[in-house]
């Protein structure tokens, strides 16, 4: 978590609309979080939940918007009379995400873009539904496992939403996958997306690739540092579902400007590349 970007980007607006929080950052063993919400909250108002959470603070909460509640997901809580609500924002963090992306239009506006999706956890579920708000029909996931809950599987079928689960084992299938693909998400770690990302470099369909880990740069990230209407580093996905995250924490509208050179700000001080937050 000393990665996180999102104190300085959430207290930014604190600051600029002289609001009296902080956003501080706080690591959660899994089998802590009841002990937190029984002793903890009353000194909080608002959480913003990160993996592996996103799932298991479910039975925790009072109420739960219904996108966050059919996705079983959720990475917002807002604490209100005793009463913990759970949002969704990640959908929206990724979908403005890729929107943002010159390209984005173009794929999307094709017959039946072929999305796919690396990964079976939380993320890879929002990011299943914000390909669904944007028209994609054709989905395809790829993951080690499809056997833990929440179970993207099990939730596109309630969803209506087709997808295809192929194994990462499947190594034939897999190169195949992602060589007809026009978008790619990754919700897994940069360095385990590694050698996808050296499939995808020998695509002649030059996919959209949005990488939700902003954490580390895959080596596809470093090899379109001069290509960024095709390539989205995590940091935009980190910004928008933040912009959505502040709103609902505090009651106000988010100053995006204000939030985004928060963000660019940050990432230099990091000593980041330009590419991983400058888009046109």
């Amino acid at each position: 978590m000393k990665h996180s970007l999102s104190p300085a980007i959430h207290n930014a607006a604190y600051q600029a609309l002289q609001l009296p929080y902080e956003f501080s950052v706080y690591d959660l063993p899994t089998e802590q979080i009841s002990r937190y919400f029984k002793e903890e909250t009353p000194e909080v108002s608002a959480l913003a939940v990160t993996a592996p959470h996103k799932h298991q603070i479910l039975p925790y909460l009072d109420a739960i918007e219904p996108m966050a509640s059919t996705l079983s997901v959720v990475n917002t809580v807002v604490f209100s009379a005793n009463i913990a609500t759970g949002f969704n924002t990640d959908v929206y963090g990724i979908r403005q995400a890729l929107l943002e992306a010159p390209t984005a239009l173009t794929k999307l506006a094709e017959t039946s873009p072929h999305l796919v999706i690396v990964g079976a956890g939380a993320t890879a579920i929002s990011a299943m539904m914000a390909g669904a708000e944007l028209g994609v029909k054709k989905q395809s996931v790829i993951a080690r496992s499809f056997h833990k809950p929440p179970s993207i599987i099990k939730i596109a079928a309630s969803l209506g939403i087709e997808i295809q689960a192929i194994p990462l084992k499947q190594n034939k299938l897999v190169e195949k996958t992602l060589q007809t693909a026009e978008l790619v998400i990754s919700t897994i770690p940069s360095a385990e997306f590694t050698r996808l990302a050296l499939l995808l470099e020998q695509s002649l369909l030059e996919p959209l690739v949005l990488e939700a880990d902003y954490a580390q740069v895959s080596p596809l990230g470093r090899e379109k540092l001069a290509a960024t209407d095709s390539y989205i580093n995590g940091t935009r996905l980190l910004l928008h579902q933040a912009i959505q995250q502040f709103s609902l924490h505090t009651g106000q509208t988010a100053p995006v400007e204000i939030m985004e050179a928060a963000l660019r700000k940050a990432l230099k001080k990091q000593g980041a590349a330009p590419f991983l937050f400058e888009r046109t």
